[in-house]
């Protein structure tokens, strides 16, 4: 399933590789989605600086919180009155059977936020400080931290109360680590690179060796959970010197032009893998093939009739 130009396509992968259902949404940029944990058949996503759900059988959208047009800095016990200025990502913690935690990054307001999905709806701020221009420090206490233009976050498998965020304009992995529920917790650096980690933004991890696999500006990236200083990466496929879209190439000759959302299509580990950004395309073996390039010519996942994408921005399997 991929979200784009205001549409919601679901379709099947196994058997005949066609679209099942289309689902129009808006015209807001969706950066990120996820199954809803808390309703079944639902889907949450990014709507500009809101949070929504859909469901994927009737296609009723319902507003969680924000406003997707009216962005700002507002917390509130009632969370659609709430705002927040870009969403980029957000990453689902299950506190008990009748409460989500959505921990949200607001990218313009350079902070991690949380809403808490219960009988008491709040919002509150997680890490950094919100509504401030963005900057660089870590910090013992989370919110006297600072980010600037973090872009995902996602909940470390090898610690469930560690979160890891890609913070774009710092080049650098930061880690969320909570010391109770969302009171207390610091805020460290994993890595910062200007060179090597230019601009991250999609993250996901491996579930075999924790590793987390990051798309940067124009390159797939494998950051090594254990690392020492001066040995902490290595590229995937792509270069981070070069930039546009080179596919249908090995590894070593692909080329990015800031991919996005990533996701993997073995459960078992991270490739093959799907690769969201200008095209939909496909990393697997030792290439990187284009799926559907946008002009209605491939054929290699959907009848050519239905290949139209445009600037995909998140990949969600469901």
């Amino acid at each position: 399933m991929y979200k784009y130009s205001g549409f919601l396509y679901l379709y099947s992968v196994a058997g005949v590789n066609r679209v099942l259902q289309t689902i129009a949404l808006t015209e807001s940029k969706v950066y990120h989605m996820e199954a809803d944990k808390l309703n079944k058949g639902h889907i949450i996503y990014v709507d500009g600086s809101a949070l929504k759900t859909v469901d994927t059988t009737s296609g009723s959208i319902t507003l969680i919180a924000g406003k997707a047009t009216n962005h700002g800095f507002k917390e509130s016990s009632n969370i659609q009155k709430a705002l927040f200025h870009h969403i980029t990502g957000f990453v689902q913690a299950k506190m008990s059977d009748r409460c989500t935690a959505v921990l949200v990054v607001d990218a313009g307001n350079n902070c991690i936020r949380y809403i808490l999905r219960n009988k008491n709806n709040t919002v509150g701020t997680l890490a950094g400080r919100c509504g401030t221009v963005g900057g660089f420090t870590d910090n013992a206490y989370m919110r006297y931290a600072m980010f600037d233009r973090p872009q995902n976050i996602i909940i470390d498998r090898l610690n469930p109360k560690r979160f890891i965020v890609t913070d774009r304009d710092n080049h650098a992995l930061r880690s969320i680590t909570l010391n109770g529920k969302f009171s207390r917790g610091s805020v460290a650096t994993l890595v910062k690179s200007d060179e090597l980690l230019y601009e991250p933004q999609g993250i996901i991890q491996d579930r075999r060796s924790g590793d987390f696999i990051v798309s940067i500006a124009h390159a797939i990236v494998r950051v090594w959970q254990s690392h020492s200083k001066s040995h902490y990466l290595t590229v995937l496929a792509g270069s981070n010197g070069g930039y546009g879209w080179k596919i249908d190439k090995t590894f070593e000759k692909s080329s990015f032009n800031y991919p996005g959302d990533i996701m993997p299509l073995n459960k078992g580990g991270v490739s093959p893998m799907l690769i969201a950004g200008n095209n939909l395309h496909l990393m697997k073996e030792d290439r990187v093939v284009t799926l559907c390039d946008g002009d209605g010519k491939s054929k290699r996942f959907m009848y050519s009739s239905e290949c139209n994408i445009t600037n995909p921005t998140s990949l969600l399997a469901l």
